[in-house]
């Protein structure tokens, strides 16, 4: 069979300007993401500072860096897609690491405007150009795109610099610049050889009162070297703000992130987290500094590739670190709850040893009379307050129930002596025998109260939950009070009915005592 193959003219990709909206432009359709690359140009430039204005039909954002000459327009700004910035590791007066990298940044004002104007001045000569997406929709393909309005004049001594205009705004575009500020603030990194004003108004990262500074400086296996600090605040952050920004040469990629927190099953963690922020370098996510395949970095900068092993190793990492902050607060908090809480429980107990003891005297007194007598001195003030402690003690059936009484005491040896030598908070004389009141934590699922007849002891368990309800409802006299009336009882005892008479009168006569120093206070 002859072979009538021929060959033909090369092939062309021929790149229409619809592909910059594919491959580009709509990465920077919010106004925060396409103000903050036009910003990070005047960084790259070595600009101390760059102004952004916003006015209602235009933007226009100024920088005082190195500016461009004719070749680097032709050969780095107008040539899409290319890392020109790169190829340099450091800039020339601050030894900066350039942060712009993909090459069609220096187009972002398009994502927001229908056209660009730059003015940019480099040793005393001004050129300037513009770019009009609507002219640019005009022709079949990009390399017939013309742009016949380059200029140049000398502008003899002013300074170094560019200027980038944007006009013919989008009608969807509303420029917050509140907003602004604070996105360029946290975005963007900021120094003293770098500041960023948005109408006059200096754009800084908000000064955070701390609780806790945690520096970052640590290894990851499979991820490399990461630092950076994490604060945790002293007042909460709203969901959106809250969370660590990682950044990639100083420049935070996507928002900030609390990993794996709000997935824990503990839910004052997701509390905790609110006060959580910082922000934490990761070297290894530069595409300049490594040998990946694909790249760690969304193209649009708004996140990670997050099945990436850098990005899974760093991921799990600060997840741990993060939930073992919340482990360390928590804990801290509830020392601090329990520390206010046997305070209170502390300073309730100068008047319940008060009224215990005038309780004892007045039974040394009324042997004989009766219980009836002491009954007949209620009156309408007594009767609201002991409604209060009978409901306290309506499911009371003893040991084995919600408010747990043990009339054995203590019976691990090293304990009891261990108590004994705490300091008390005074004696309560029950019956023939005098007690010294100590508070102790002896877990949430022991008893209320312990009394100790071979110590001589009354130990109230601080970490028991009736205090906690009694802290929050302000009745923790009544609940100590109540808590000791029926160990006391239990102890002392033979019937159920004998043990709730017991209660019932000690209650009674507590709720004289409260009623006469309420209105004592009233008084006075």
């Amino acid at each position: 069979m002859e072979n009538n193959q021929q060959k033909l003219k090369p092939l062309k990709l021929v790149p229409v300007p619809r592909l910059l909206d594919h491959i580009g432009l709509a990465m920077y359709s919010k106004f925060t993401k396409a103000i903050g690359e036009l910003v990070v140009n005047g960084y790259d430039a070595d600009a101390t500072r760059v102004d952004v204005e916003v006015k209602s039909n235009e933007v226009v954002i100024k920088d005082n860096g190195s500016g461009m000459d004719e070749q680097g327009i032709r050969e780095g700004y107008m040539l899409l897609g290319a890392d020109v910035k790169r190829a340099e590791k450091r800039t020339k007066k601050f030894g900066r690491l350039p942060i712009g990298n993909k090459g069609i940044g220096k187009l972002a004002g398009l994502g927001i405007a229908n056209k660009m104007e730059i003015i940019t001045v480099k040793d005393g000569k001004e050129y300037s150009f513009s770019i009009d997406r609507e002219e640019l929709k005009k022709v079949k393909s990009l390399d017939e795109a013309i742009f016949d309005d380059f200029t140049v004049r000398d502008v003899g001594k002013k300074e170094n610099g560019t200027i980038v205009r944007l006009t013919k705004l989008q009608s969807h575009i509303k420029i917050d610049t509140s907003l602004l500020r604070s996105s360029l603030a946290r975005d963007l990194p900021l120094d003293s050889n770098f500041k960023i004003y948005v109408n006059g108004q200096l754009c800084t990262r908000k000064d955070i009162p701390a609780k806790r500074r945690i520096k970052v400086d640590a290894n990851i296996p499979g991820c490399g070297r990461v630092f950076g600090e994490i604060i945790v605040a002293k007042k909460t952050f709203n969901s959106i703000s809250a969370g660590v920004v990682t950044t990639v040469r100083g420049r935070a990629v996507g928002k900030p992130s609390l990993f794996d927190v709000y997935k824990s099953k503990h839910r004052f963690y997701h509390s905790l987290a609110q006060l959580i922020t910082g922000s934490v370098e990761v070297p290894s996510f530069d595409p300049e500094e490594g040998d990946d395949e694909r790249p760690v970095i969304q193209t649009d900068r708004e996140g990670f590739v997050e099945d990436h092993p850098k990005y899974r190793a760093y991921y799990k990492y600060m997840s741990d670190l993060l939930l073992q902050i919340c482990k360390e607060e928590e804990e801290e908090f509830n020392k601090k709850v329990n520390a206010e809480k046997e305070a209170k429980i502390k300073e309730a107990l100068k008047n319940v040893i008060d009224d215990f003891n005038a309780f004892n005297r007045e039974k040394n007194k009324e042997v004989g009379i009766g219980k009836a007598s002491v009954r007949a001195k209620t009156n309408e003030g007594e009767d609201e307050i002991f409604r209060k402690t009978e409901e306290e003690i309506k499911d009371t059936k003893g040991p084995g129930t919600q408010h747990k009484t043990n009339p054995v005491g203590i019976t691990d040896k090293k304990l009891r002596e261990q108590l004994k030598g705490l300091i008390g908070s005074g004696t309560i004389h029950l019956g023939n025998k005098s007690y010294k009141v100590v508070t102790q934590p002896l877990g949430e699922d022991e008893y209320e109260c312990k009394i100790d007849d071979e110590a001589l002891l009354v130990v109230i368990n601080v970490s028991h939950p009736a205090y906690d309800q009694a802290v929050a409802e302000k009745a923790v006299e009544l609940t100590v009070f109540r808590a000791i009336a029926d160990a006391f009882a239990n102890k002392n005892s033979q019937t159920p009915e004998e043990m709730y008479d017991k209660i019932d009168e000690m209650l009674r006569f507590q709720a004289r005592r409260i009623k006469h120093r309420r209105d004592k206070r009233q008084k006075n």
